[in-house]
């Protein structure tokens, strides 16, 4: 088969991939992305191959097959130095991280989200660096290393004040209140809670803004509730 064929015949198995998994015939087009993906491997079309390896990583992580998922990522990283995306890389790395920590396997989440940290402050992407530094916080958390959790959610944080974003913001700022509320410092979770609301308003996250509510009433009965200190 010619490459020009090669590539047409690969371009055809990815389309027809991605429309069988919107069908709901998910292991079909897990099996055509796949097939597509070698495709692409025998005319040395990393970027191509990168991208449905990608996809089918992103199927059976969202399908819940997290096991085929870290195989996959696991495949990718074997093909990333011939690809010169380094945004790649880094996304690779953490999704790992976030399967480790769904599987409840703490150390090897926090390996992963590291390295991803160490890409991320090569390439120096602040946006990243931020979001490795909550990842790292949120393995601690589960650890109930509090404190580890706290200086890591806090090193997020202005970096997300930094690029005025809002979201990141928000969602740093009830990590940090939840894990006041796991330390029992009530006051200073009910703090950081409001400090997320008028953000989650703002971004019409009506679902993060209801649930950040529910934290703040909640807290507040339970403060009307403690007997004050004389």
């Amino acid at each position: 088969m010619s490459s020009m064929n090669s590539e047409s015949q690969a371009d055809k198995l990815a389309e027809e991939g991605l429309s069988q998994v919107k069908s709901g015939d998910t292991d079909e087009g897990i099996q055509s992305l796949l097939k597509s993906a070698d495709l692409y491997a025998q005319d040395s079309n990393f970027n191509e191959q990168t991208k449905q390896l990608l996809r089918v990583a992103e199927i059976y992580k969202l399908t819940n097959q997290l096991d085929q998922a870290l195989g996959t990522y696991r495949t990718l990283i074997g093909i990333l130095e011939q690809v010169h995306d380094k945004d790649v890389h880094i996304r690779v790395l953490s999704n790992m991280g976030l399967i480790h920590a769904m599987q409840g396997q703490f150390a090897d989440a926090r390996d992963y989200f590291t390295k991803a940290l160490s890409k991320a402050e090569q390439l120096g992407n602040k946006k990243y660096i931020a979001q490795q530094w909550g990842n790292i916080g949120s393995v601690y958390r589960d650890l109930n290393e509090h404190d580890k959790a706290l200086e890591n959610y806090s090193k997020a944080l202005p970096i997300y004040e930094e690029l005025d974003d809002k979201e990141g913001t928000a969602d740093q700022s009830t990590n940090i209140a939840y894990i006041y509320v796991m330390v029992s410092n009530l006051e200073e979770a009910l703090c950081w809670y409001k400090k997320a609301l008028p953000l989650y308003n703002e971004l019409n996250n009506m679902e993060k803004a209801a649930f950040t509510q529910q934290n703040i009433t909640h807290i507040e009965s339970l403060l009307a509730q403690t007997p004050k200190r004389s």
